[in-house]
């Protein structure tokens, strides 16, 4: 569930607002517009350029068909109060009270003293300031209102050919989706090694592309030499909308393609002679006889092709009768199992 914060344009024209009056001592609530079926964080403000405020408590009244209070938040101004609470008097009544007897709020501060958390449904509803009392009984009070609006949100949809070539750009096409949002951004992300040719975007970080619009199309290069095989192309973009500010999605549709390429040919495995020449000097020598008993005594761990030499009897592993054998064929006593020459 989303909460709702209020925008910076709402807070300067309501500071304006106050700036036009005779009170430097101020409680007020802002004019909001929300989203509805949702929580929504409502501040209370207020500004004491003259008056300290130790103890205070007022009530919102409202509209309970419309909202339903929900839970307390402290505000900017009362986060180290001693003492704070907001709790529902009635339906449409909820009372704030705080007080600290250290700070307070000083004489010149401006900031929030609640941030209370509603959940509303959708209509129209007042928010009244009521019954200051203590500190701020003799405040300027300005009420504010709660409007709901329906959020809206717009994504991509793309569309693939099924297949490409190695080497030659295809096209990728785009179509708008959802509802009256605007989708302010568009982002990409290719296969590692391809390239996106058109437009031209404005940023890219290693193979994802991002462009501050909605895209119509795009196209793309795979490599020259390109692995065949299917691969991924995924992206997001984010729309913005005046009741729901910005929205990230996914962008549907198709999600990879074949491409036609180059198919690697597998290097083949060489013959495993056991000869016994393990150096692969062209001679059978002692030296090899101890490198297989090296071998054998897990001293060394041969490459492929030493393995295969040393294993001279053919028989599992590399064992101390393999460089026996090995030893012996040195002084044409005994043999491998594929001869030298």
């Amino acid at each position: 569930m989303i909460t709702v914060r209020l925008g910076l344009l709402s807070s300067i024209l309501m500071l304006l607002c106050i700036a036009g009056t005779a009170a430097n001592d101020t409680l007020y609530i802002e004019n909001l517009t929300v989203p509805q079926m949702e929580l929504v964080v409502i501040p209370v403000h207020l500004v004491n350029d003259d008056t300290p405020v130790q103890t205070f408590s007022f009530h919102i009244h409202y509209d309970p068909s419309i909202m339903t209070f929900d839970s307390e938040g402290r505000g900017t101004l009362t986060e180290s109060f001693e003492m704070f609470n907001a709790c529902q008097i009635n339906p449409g009544d909820v009372q704030v009270s705080g007080s600290d007897s250290m700070t307070g709020i000083p004489a010149g501060s401006s900031g929030t003293c609640a941030e209370l958390v509603f959940a509303v449904t959708a209509g129209y509803s007042n928010l009244d300031l009521n019954q200051p009392t203590d500190d701020i009984a003799g405040f300027n009070q300005i009420d504010g209102s709660l409007y709901t609006c329906i959020p809206e949100m717009a994504w991509l949809s793309r569309s693939l050919p099924e297949t490409c070539q190695a080497g030659v750009p295809f096209d990728v096409n785009y179509s708008y989706q959802g509802g009256t949002a605007t989708v302010i951004e568009t982002s990409e992300t290719v296969p590692i090694g391809w390239t996106v040719l058109e437009p031209s975007w404005d940023e890219q970080s290693g193979n994802v592309y991002t462009w501050f619009q909605a895209l119509s199309y795009c196209t793309i290069l795979p490599p020259h030499a390109g692995v065949a095989g299917e691969y991924t192309i995924a992206g997001e973009t984010v729309s913005i909308h005046g009741c729901n500010g910005e929205e990230t999605r996914d962008i549907t549709g198709d999600g990879s393609i074949y491409l036609w390429g180059f198919t690697p040919t597998p290097t083949p495995t060489p013959d495993c002679l056991h000869t016994g020449d393990v150096n692969g000097d062209g001679s059978l020598t002692s030296e090899d006889a101890q490198i297989t008993f090296n071998i054998a005594l897990g001293q060394y761990i041969p490459p492929y092709m030493e393995q295969c030499a040393a294993n001279c009897n053919g028989v599992n592993d590399v064992t101390a009768g393999d460089a026996q054998v090995i030893f012996g064929a040195v002084f044409a006593m005994d043999s491998c199992v594929d001869p030298l020459f």
